[in-house]
């Protein structure tokens, strides 16, 4: 699996995670109000970054609250 930055813009800002996963298009299929970005933002801080990377959520875990915010929002 590989891992990958997201975001989930609500408009006035965006909620930022790194997503472990087979694909980008496996998690679009899951949850389509991900963003996926290809770098880093420069506003990022490497640490919060690699705090990310190292706490990557994993795709399958629906239980995750990060997940769980979005589907109560559909």
């Amino acid at each position: 699996m590989e891992k990958y930055l997201v975001c989930l813009d609500y408009g006035s800002g965006g909620i930022w995670r790194v997503v472990q996963a087979d694909s980008k298009n496996s998690i679009l299929t899951h949850y389509p109000e991900l963003e996926i970005a290809d770098v880093k933002p420069e506003w990022m801080s490497n640490q919060i970054y690699q705090e990310y990377c190292n706490n990557p959520i994993n795709l399958e875990d629906s239980s995750n609250k990060f997940f769980q915010a979005i589907l109560s929002q559909r």
